[in-house]
């Protein structure tokens, strides 16, 4: 019942150990919820990393994902789940 929010206390610990191991790789992270994916881009984005997000209904999903390709982003936060 609390999925929405029961990664919240973890997120900020996650994106500081992905700053000791990810700063300068590309990366795909999976969260639960859209809303957890969301959250987690703007702390990473926080902290200095290119992050975007993208979900399956993201109505610009083609030009994200090529636009990670291409290394605007460094990070892609994904989530399936739209609640």
């Amino acid at each position: 019942a609390d999925l929405g929010t029961a990664l919240d206390p973890y997120l900020y610990q996650i994106a500081d150990e992905m700053v000791k191991y990810c700063q300068n790789r590309k990366t795909v992270v999976f969260l639960p919820l859209v809303k957890t994916s969301q959250k987690f881009r703007d702390i990473l984005n926080e902290r200095g990393f290119r992050a975007t997000e993208v979900n399956g209904s993201s109505q610009d999903r083609a030009e994200i994902l090529q636009d990670f390709d291409n290394d605007k982003y460094n990070v892609l936060c994904n989530s399936i789940t739209v609640t």
